[in-house]
């Protein structure tokens, strides 16, 4: 995934890859899939007209969703096996017809004929002049593009004893690079040694129909409301007082949460609680749990699963003697 610390250059790199996308529609089960070896994934596929298009490894997901096929034995199946299995499903797909955009000359996804395509360029051209920030960094990939705004927009966090604290509030806004399946907006607080702390889970706008281009508009529109309703929904979490092993409910609240296992361990026990603890201090605890992710999807999937603990009843994690996970 290309990093752009400068917005012009991120929102020229979006614009050439929307000049540069031919979307296709197709009858499934006209498709032939073949072997080969050029392609990173080993796989093409040749229409009836005799064109043969290369298909790139973020089209594999949407491609087997599309003719049905699902099983972990996928990951395992040589080109050859895939390409027969394809093949093989043509005739039972239930799609009619299929979406295929192909970005710079390789097939990007396996879309419905329901979606409707929408340029990433024209989106954070609309974020970037709606919101107010200091400082943006932008993320593209054939899989996908996001941007993060720095907002000029602080919360304010108080605790039981009156005591107030200053966040910075951090928009994230992810996409598919041709915007084949949703937009995703979600909002972090920036702590003080820098990491991004998610404040609430995503809003999506699924590219489906009409009205995209409005739900997108409503929901930048709305941005400083939900910030501020999600802050306070955040900041509750400070007057849940932990009764029990705190390190315990620790443990509970990330295997609900369904964080990884080994590495909720690891920062749980690499953390000393204090005489009193809140829900919301484990929960800044677990948000370690993020920065232990390899690259910037799984950050995003475990960010997520993370922020489902702040509208959850924390008294079920609160229970006596300690936990074995």
């Amino acid at each position: 995934m290309n990093n752009y610390s400068n917005e012009k250059e991120f929102l020229d790199r979006l614009a050439e890859v929307d000049q540069n996308t031919v979307w296709t529609m197709n009858d499934p089960a006209s498709l032939e899939f073949v072997e080969d070896k050029e392609s990173e994934t080993g796989l093409n596929y040749v229409t009836p007209a005799g064109f043969a298009e290369d298909i790139r490894e973020c089209a594999m997901p949407t491609l087997w969703q599309r003719y049905g096929i699902a099983g972990p034995i996928l990951d395992r199946l040589n080109p050859e096996a895939k390409a027969k299995l394809l093949n093989f499903a043509t005739g039972y797909t239930p799609d009619s017809l299929i979406q295929i955009p192909i970005v710079e000359g390789k097939a990007n996804a396996f879309l419905s004929s329901k979606y409707v395509p929408y340029k990433t360029s024209r989106l954070f051209q609309k974020v970037g002049k709606a919101v107010e920030y200091e400082s943006f960094n932008g993320f593209w990939a054939y899989e996908g593009s996001a941007g993060v705004y720095k907002l000029n927009k602080t919360v304010t966090l108080t605790d039981r004893n009156g005591n107030e604290v200053e966040r910075p509030v951090v928009l994230d806004v992810r996409t598919s690079d041709i915007g084949e399946s949703s937009v995703a907006f979600r909002c972090h607080i920036r702590c003080n040694d820098e990491r991004d702390v998610p404040m609430m889970s995503d809003i999506n706008i699924i590219h489906m129909g009409a009205g995209v281009d409005e739900a997108i508009e409503r929901t930048i529109d709305s941005l400083n409301a939900v910030i501020d309703t999600n802050a306070r929904k955040l900041n509750a979490l400070m007057y849940v007082d932990i009764d029990e092993q705190p390190k315990a409910v620790a443990k509970r609240a990330a295997r609900w949460a369904k964080l990884p296992k080994r590495d909720s361990l690891e920062v749980i026990n690499e953390w000393t609680p204090g005489e009193f603890t809140s829900a919301f201090d484990i929960y800044l605890v677990l948000s370690k749990v993020i920065d232990k992710q390899e690259d910037r999807n799984g950050k995003i999937r475990i960010g997520g699963d993370l922020a489902r603990l702040i509208g959850t009843n924390w008294k079920q994690f609160d229970l006596p003697g300690d936990y074995a996970w």
